[in-house]
C-alpha cells in the first residue's frame, strides 16, 4: 500500500521522513547548522541566505534546519526558534515583520505585543538575553525587504548587528536589488548559497527513496538502471532539474509509467499549470506579455526581438525584462552559442523550464511538447522503441514528425559549422540544450564535435525511417553529401557510411556499394560501423526484393561479426535474425 507524501509542502511532513528523503545538499545543511551552533555558544552571527527558484528545495532545507535546531535546543543549546509562514503577504512594514517573529517564537511569548518597532525590538532583545539568540527561519526574504522599504531595511540591519538578538536563515528566489546593489543596506550581509538543480544520479536517488517509502521496491531498484537514468535525463532537459519536477513525477511514478514517458510527463506536468497561471496573474500586463512570448518562442530572444514580437517600445521591453529577471521569471541564456552572436545583445529565456512547459501544454494541447519528449527519449536512450515512418493511407509513406525535427537539427548543425548559430538557437529549447551538452563549450562551432552530432542525428533518422522506400530520403541524401563536404578528415569515412545508408534506403544500390567500399578501405572491412552499414544495405535489398543479394550480404556480416565481435553481440544477433527471416521465404505483407 502506498504511503501518502505531501511532496509539495515539505513543512507538513514529519522531520524523520524529510531526513530520509534529503539528497544532494548535506554539506550546505551542515554549514547552516554550524552557524546555528556558533550563535548558540558565542556572539558570532553568520546569517544565511539561500537562493533558488521556485521548486528548488528551499523549504525542505529550511524545514530540516528548523528541526535540527530544535534538537540542539533539546540537547541544552541556548537558543530559540521562530519560523515565519512561507508567504509573507501580511508583512507590510518593519513593525509587521518583527511582530511575526515574536508571534512565531518557540517557546511562545505569553504577553500582549506592542505595535511600534522600537518596543518590539526591546521585546526581542529581552527575550534573547533571557533564553539565548533567536534563530529566525524566513522564506521569500526579498519580498519582505521590498515591503519594509529602505528605512525598515536599515533598522533591521542595525538591530541584527548591534544587538545580536537574532540569527537569520533566509531564502529568496532571486537576488533582488535590495540584496545585490552596493547602496542597499543588506549588500554583502549574508553568507549566500545558490541551490543548483539536482543532477540525474541525485534525482534518481531521491525518487528511489520516495519509492521505498511507498513500499515500491521494484521502482526503487529500477531507477538506478541505465535505462531509467536515460529517461530521467530526458526529463531534466525538458523541464529542468529542480526537486519540484522530481516530486511531481514521484506522485505517480512506477516502472511502467517511466517507460511510457510521454503520457506520464504530459499528465503530471499539466497538473502544475494552475500554479503557474496563478503566478502569471500577479504580473503586470507588460510582464505577462513578455513571459507569454518567451514561452511561445521556446528559444532565447533579445530585447529587439521581444519588442517587435510584443509590439512595444524597446526601452519598455528592456525595463520589463529587468523587472522579470529581478522576480526570477527570466534570465540571460547560458547557451554557449550566444558567444558567436553580437555580444552587445543579451538573449533572455524563461528561468524555469517547467513554467515554459506548462504554458505550452495549454496553448498547443501538447502536440509539439509530445514531439520534443519523443526526441529526448530517443536521444538519451537509443535502445528505446523507435517511431517508424508513417503510412499516409494512399500507398505512400509519410515522414514521422520526429524525422522532420531531426532534419531541422541536422541543418542547424551544418549552419553551426559554417559559424551561423541562429538555426540551432531557434530549435525548441529542450532539444537545443540536449545537443549543446555535446558541443565544445569554448568553441561550439568546432567541426569535429558538430560532425559527430550530425552522424548521430543521421543514425536516429535512419532508425525512424526503417527500411521503407520513401521519397523524402532524397533530402537526407543531400544532407549526407553536405556532411561529407564539411566533415574533418578523421570523420570522412563515417560520413560516407551515412551516405551509403541513405542511398540504400533510396534503392540506389550500386552507388551505395561504391561509397561503402570506399569507406571500408579507411575504417577496415571488419569495423563494426562498416559491418552495420553492410547489414543496412542487406535490409534495404530485402525490401526491394533483391533476396539473393540480401542473403549474401547478411551471411558475410554474420560471419565477420561472430569472428571479430562476439556470437551474442547485438550486431551478430541482428544479422542472425535477418538471415532467419530471409531463409523463411518472402513476407506476404511485404510489397
Amino acid at each position: 500500500m502506498s504511503r501518502p507524501l505531501s511532496l509539495f509542502t515539505p513543512s507538513l511532513l514529519p522531520a524523520e521522513l524529510l531526513e530520509r528523503l534529503f539528497v544532494g545538499r548535506d554539506q550546505l545543511l551542515e554549514s547552516i547548522m554550524s552557524r546555528v551552533t556558533g550563535a548558540a555558544a558565542t556572539r558570532e552571527r553568520n546569517h544565511t541566505l539561500i537562493v533558488g527558484p521556485r521548486g528548488s528545495g528551499k523549504t525542505h532545507l529550511v524545514s530540516l534546519a528548523h528541526h535540527r535546531s530544535g534538537l540542539l535546543r533539546g540537547d541544552g543549546a541556548r537558543l530559540q526558534r521562530s519560523w515565519l509562514p512561507e508567504d509573507p503577504w501580511t508583512i507590510a512594514t518593519y513593525a509587521h515583520f518583527l511582530t511575526r517573529i515574536v508571534e512565531n517564537l518557540d517557546p511562545p511569548l505569553a504577553e500582549d505585543l506592542p505595535r511600534d518597532g522600537e518596543r518590539l525590538e526591546a521585546v526581542l532583545n529581552d527575550r534573547a538575553a533571557a533564553h539565548g539568540p533567536i534563530v529566525v527561519f524566513v522564506e521569500n526574504f526579498d519580498q519582505i525587504l521590498a515591503a519594509i522599504g529602505p528605512d525598515g531595511q536599515r533598522k533591521l540591519r542595525h538591530l541584527l548587528q548591534a544587538d545580536r538578538s537574532m540569527l537569520l536563515v533566509a531564502t529568496t528566489t532571486t537576488l533582488s536589488r535590495d540584496l545585490s546593489e552596493q547602496a542597499a543596506p543588506f549588500y554583502s550581509f549574508f553568507t549566500t548559497s545558490r541551490l543548483d538543480p539536482l543532477d540525474v544520479p541525485t534525482a534518481a536517488e531521491m525518487l528511489s527513496r520516495i519509492a521505498f517509502e511507498r513500499h515500491d521496491q521494484r521502482t526503487g531498484e529500477y531507477l538506478h538502471t541505465a535505462q531509467a537514468q536515460a529517461r530521467l535525463r530526458a526529463v531534466a532537459h525538458l523541464a529542468g532539474g529542480q526537486p519540484r519536477i522530481w516530486a511531481t513525477l514521484a506522485t505517480a511514478l512506477d516502472v511502467d509509467q517511466l517507460d511510457a514517458l510521454v503520457e506520464l510527463l504530459l499528465t503530471r506536468f499539466d497538473e502544475l499549470t494552475p500554479y503557474y497561471q496563478e503566478q502569471l496573474a500577479r504580473l503586470s500586463p507588460h510582464q505577462r506579455r513578455i513571459v507569454a512570448e518567451l514561452a511561445d518562442a521556446d528559444r532565447p530572444l533579445n530585447v529587439t526581438e521581444l519588442a517587435e514580437r510584443c509590439d512595444i517600445d524597446q526601452r519598455s521591453a528592456s525595463k520589463t525584462l529587468s523587472e522579470l529577471a529581478e522576480r526570477g521569471w527570466v534570465q540571460p541564456t547560458r547557451s554557449p552559442l550566444t558567444a558567436m552572436l553580437d555580444r552587445r545583445r543579451t538573449y533572455y529565456e524563461l528561468a524555469e523550464p517547467l513554467a515554459r512547459l506548462s504554458f505550452q501544454l495549454k496553448a498547443a494541447r501538447g502536440e509539439p511538447v509530445r514531439l520534443v519528449i519523443g526526441f529526448l527519449r530517443a536521444w538519451f536512450d537509443p535502445a528505446c522503441g523507435r517511431e517508424p515512418a508513417e503510412s499516409s493511407g494512399d500507398g505512400n509513406v509519410g515522414v514521422a514528425p520526429a524525422v522532420k525535427l531531426l532534419g531541422r537539427l541536422d541543418d542547424a548543425l551544418s549552419a553551426l559549422i559554417g559559424a551561423n548559430p541562429e538555426p540551432l538557437l531557434a530549435l525548441p529549447s529542450a532539444v537545443r540544450t540536449s545537443v549543446e551538452t555535446h558541443l565544445d563549450a569554448d568553441d561550439p562551432g568546432d567541426a569535429g564535435a558538430a560532425t559527430g552530432l550530425r552522424l548521430r542525428v543521421h543514425q536516429h533518422a535512419a532508425d525512424h525511417f526503417g527500411d521503407v522506400h520513401h521519397p523524402d530520403v532524397s533530402d537526407w541524401i543531400d544532407r549526407a553529401s553536405d556532411l561529407i563536404r564539411l566533415a574533418p578528415p578523421d570523420r570522412l569515412a563515417s560520413a560516407q557510411l551515412a551516405l551509403a545508408t541513405w542511398l540504400a534506403r533510396a534503392w540506389r544500390f550500386e552507388e551505395a556499394h561504391l561509397v561503402l567500399t570506399e569507406a571500408a578501405t579507411v575504417l577496415g572491412a571488419d569495423h563494426p560501423d562498416t559491418l552495420r552499414c553492410w547489414l543496412d544495405l542487406a535490409s534495404s535489398s530485402r525490401e526491394a526484393g533483391r533476396v539473393d543479394e540480401a542473403v549474401g550480404l547478411t551471411e558475410r556480416v554474420l560471419v565477420a561479426a561472430e569472428r571479430v565481435l562476439a556470437p551474442r553481440h547485438p550486431l551478430a544477433e541482428r544479422a542472425r535474425e535477418l538471415h532467419r527471416a530471409l531463409s523463411a521465404g518472402p513476407d506476404p505483407d511485404r510489397r
